[in-house]
């Protein structure tokens, strides 16, 4: 399988946040230096593990070339899965199973999709699990302006398409 997005620093061996930080930082002197506008948007994506959508689990990982022994495996795994409070129980469709062994790789394969389309955009994306930082670098700030518009409303559609939305009352 192959590696994950290198900007993606949460759950990947030997990256740490203070690593994502000063990356983000450095990026940010770089493109000061070459005299660009930066806008820097932090997002917050409400209840990221518990809302994506297994299909799309899945999905992300045949178009990564994972084994279709594998795929069979992890939507065996995902099948028939429920969730029960008091005497009310109903199948889940969705969500990472938290504190599970596979949460966190399954949901690096399907935000590496979040990652590589931002990047065919022209946006640097960082990423501390579901933390994101976008660095937008424009020429003026005319074009500053329509780049975040459409980053934004890119995201939107793609979160949609995962079962995820962006929080706007923690997105800055």
């Amino acid at each position: 399988m192959k590696e994950f997005d290198s900007h993606q620093y949460g759950f990947c061996k030997g990256k740490s946040a203070e690593d994502c930080i000063n990356k983000v930082l450095s990026e940010i002197r770089i493109l000061r230096d070459k005299r660009r506008y930066v806008a820097v948007v932090s997002l917050d994506i409400h209840g990221a593990f518990d809302h994506v959508y297994h299909e799309e689990a899945i999905k992300a990982m045949r178009n990564r070339g994972v084994p279709q022994y594998i795929t069979g495996i992890m939507t065996d795994y995902f099948k028939g899965r429920r969730v029960s409070v008091e005497s009310k129980s109903m199948s889940m469709n969705r969500g990472c199973p938290q504190g599970s062994v596979l949460g966190p790789t399954i949901w690096n394969l399907i935000y590496d999709t979040v990652l590589k389309l931002l990047k065919e955009l022209g946006i640097i994306a960082y990423a501390f699990a579901d933390d994101t930082l976008l660095l937008v670098p424009a020429d003026s700030r005319e074009e500053l302006d329509t780049k975040v518009k459409t980053a934004v409303d890119v995201l939107i559609e793609k979160f949609n398409e995962l079962g995820l939305t962006l929080n706007f009352d923690k997105t800055i």
